[in-house]
Order: structure tokens, then sequence, then C-alpha cells
């Protein structure tokens, strides 16, 4: 009887199969729809004819599954009230901070009367959409609420907590739809010159840009900032290893101010990290490559030129040390990193001017 239970009964889905052979062929003619993932077969028919194929008008603005229940969404009123909690507080009669606990939508929805047009900053850090990240509320009915709700699967209010996983139907539509009504609202609250700053990954990056484009105007864009997270990623089984995520910036209306991003911290020295502790790096002297500008064929003597420590003797001729060298500094990697660094190809230039003695 196990061994009957472990078979699967279920036939081929043909449907999903033939859909998964055309988006091999035409990715671009797939589509989300609030059933799942399905072919646009009027896009499919353009890609197979010389000839404009005659179709719904086109726009050009950002569309999915679940757009105007976003939009209803955020204009509906909420009945929720916010309560102090007086225990947890510090100086509650005085303070002129406020850290709010609960569903941010909701939270949303409480400030807009004391706080419209406000607020001068906001910075969000929402899910990337990473396919294990998000978590978003579905209806759902049925007479097992109360154990559903215990075990974290329904909220308060009987809706179904669902992940999104990448193979979702609605991967892309539902995550639009969770940021949608929030971004409106999150406008509201903004003084004529605030400005929002919005942490985000590479997984939503353009459909971020184009549903800020139409809730603040694109002309209100003013730039996706490049955050270096770290210069060392993990080397996990990935086509890239990344380094970078990204702020967007936009403000509610043009304005005067200036904004600079932070000089990266080391300059020409990504190994530095200011508040690590001091570690000895051995270098092999065939990896390093020293700028010949800045260090002309010569001796070099023990010496601290700015944040590193030179421990070793060295003689440079044509950019290359004759002999393995070692530094002192505030230095991200440790000795085995740099050794698999080096096995993997790293290479270092050192950029720097030190004068030799």
């Amino acid at each position: 009887m196990s061994n009957i239970e472990k078979l699967d009964l279920r036939t081929p889905d043909f449907v999903h199969e033939n859909i998964e052979k055309l988006a091999a062929l035409f990715p671009q003619c797939v589509t989300e729809t609030a059933e799942g993932k399905k072919i646009d077969f009027d896009f499919l028919q353009q890609e197979l004819s010389h000839d404009i194929v005659e179709g719904n008008r086109e726009r050009y603005r950002l569309e999915w599954p679940g757009k105007r229940e976003a939009i209803v969404t955020a204009n509906l009123p909420t009945t929720k009230t916010l309560r102090p909690v007086r225990e947890d507080s510090v100086d509650f009669d005085n303070t002129e901070n406020l850290y709010i606990e609960g569903d941010n939508l909701e939270v949303l929805k409480l400030l807009q009367e004391s706080y419209f047009g406000k607020i001068k900053m906001i910075y969000i850090d929402p899910p990337y959409n990473t396919g294990n990240d998000f978590v978003y509320k579905d209806n759902f009915a049925t007479d097992r609420e109360t154990e559903l709700f215990q075990s974290g699967q329904i909220d308060e209010y009987n809706r179904r907590l669902v992940a999104n996983p990448e193979t979702s139907g609605r991967y892309h539509s539902d995550w639009l739809s969770m940021m949608y009504p929030r971004l409106k609202l999150a406008r509201n609250l903004l003084t004529d010159d605030g400005v929002i700053f919005i942490s985000m990954g590479v997984e939503e990056i353009a459909n971020l840009k184009k549903i800020m484009d139409e809730i603040f105007g694109e002309a209100n864009f003013i730039e996706i900032f490049s955050w270096v997270k770290t210069s060392t990623p993990p080397a996990l089984s990935t086509k890239s290893r990344k380094t970078n995520e990204y702020i967007l910036c936009y403000e509610k209306s043009w304005n005067p101010t200036k904004y600079n991003g932070e000089i990266l911290d080391g300059g020409d020295q990504p190994l530095l990290n200011s508040g690590n502790s001091e570690r000895i790096l051995l270098f092999p002297k065939e990896k390093v490559f020293f700028n010949p500008q800045k260090f002309p064929n010569g001796e070099y003597f023990p010496h601290i030129n700015d944040r590193v420590e030179l421990l070793d003797k060295i003689q440079i001729i044509n950019g290359y040390s004759t002999s393995d060298f070692r530094l002192k500094g505030e230095f991200k990697w440790t000795q085995d990193f740099l050794e698999n660094e080096i096995k993997q190809g790293t290479k270092f230039i050192i950029k720097s001017h030190c004068c030799p003695v």
C-alpha cells in the first residue's frame, strides 16, 4: 500500500508543457493573468506575421492583473486605530519620536489625517521579491480559520498568507499589487519639497522604476544610487557575484536640492574597511602590479603610507616586486580568503603613491 501511495498518478499537463515550450521560443509572449502564466496570442500572432496585427489599443504604461484592485485598496478607508503602549515607551508624554508596529498599509492610511503633506523625507526598504522574502495576503474562506491563524497561515482579517516563489504565475503581479498602494499613500505624506528613497535589488528594479514614474511622475525622478553592499560577495551557484544594490530617489515636486553620493570607503583601496581589526596579508609577487608612474624602479623600505603599512623591504622592477611581501592594515579579507581569490584568478593593482628610500 505504501508503494502505491508514492506513485505519481497524475497525467501530464500538456497545456502547461506547451506554454513552457512556447515561452522558450517567444519569452516576450508570456504574460501574467489572474489565473497565472498565459500566452498573449495577439503578441504571438504579431511575432509570426510580417504585417501589423490588429488588436487591443496600445498604451505606454505598466499593466498587471490586479492593478485596479491595488488602486482601490489605496483609496479604501481603514477602521483601525493606533493604541499607545506606554509600558514599552520612553518619556511617552514628551518624546518627539514615534515608532509604530503593525500592517504598514493600515498604518500609512492612519497617518494620512495627521501627517498629510508634512513629512520631509521617507526611506523604505521593501521586500526585494527574491522568491523567499515576500508573503502576500489573499482572500480565504474556510471553517479552519482559527487553526490557520494560530499557525500563521492567515492574518487577523481572515486573509490567507501565501508565499510568492519564482514559479508563481503571478510572481511580479502580486509584488506590484503590494507595492502600488503603499507608494501611493507614501506620496501623500510628503511635503511639496519632500523626497523618498527606496532600497531595491535587481529582481524588481525595472518594475519599481515604472510604478514610481506613474505615481510620482517621470519628471520627479532624481537618481538610482548604486550602493556597494560588499566587495567580497559570496561565490554561490549563480551567473554573477552581486556586489551592488540600488536606491531609487524621487521628489514629490521639483526643488533645487542637490544629492551627492557618499565617497567609497578606501577609494582606490577596496580591501580596506574602517573599523576592522588590523591584520597582516602576504601577497605573492606575481599577483600584484604597482603603477609604474607612481612606483618607479627601485627599493622600497618598510614604512606606513596612509592606512597601509609595508612590513618588508622590496625591490620593484617594471611594476612588480622581486619578492613576496606583507602589508598590514584594516583589511576586509583574511589570508585564506585572499589565497582562494588568487586561485580563482584575482590580481591586484596598487595605485597610491609612496616614496622609495
